[in-house]
């Protein structure tokens, strides 16, 4: 990846920031939550479960984990945020 490769995927990713949650907005909740911010609440619960885990003698692959975390959403930085019941017309 060079260097304006790699900017333009930062570009995409700090979109995120400026999505809100469609649930959040369905809901009247103000003010919503970002996509980023909901991200960043599930990278750090992974953090936190694969600790609590790890304690009772699973065997975590933490990095893994963490990848899953921070980027399942990344998707809805070209799409937004679909609602659950928009899902369901989509299939």
């Amino acid at each position: 990846m060079d260097v304006k490769e790699l900017i333009d995927a930062l570009d995409e990713v700090l979109r995120l920031k400026r999505v809100p949650r469609s649930g959040w907005l369905y809901y009247g909740v103000q003010p919503a939550e970002s996509v980023a911010d909901h991200s960043f609440g599930v990278a750090f619960l992974t953090l936190v479960l694969a600790e609590l885990l790890k304690r009772d003698g699973a065997e975590i692959d933490e990095a893994r984990a963490l990848k899953i975390a921070l980027l399942h959403e990344i998707g809805e930085a070209k799409i937004g945020d679909l609602h659950l019941e928009s899902r369901d017309y989509i299939g």
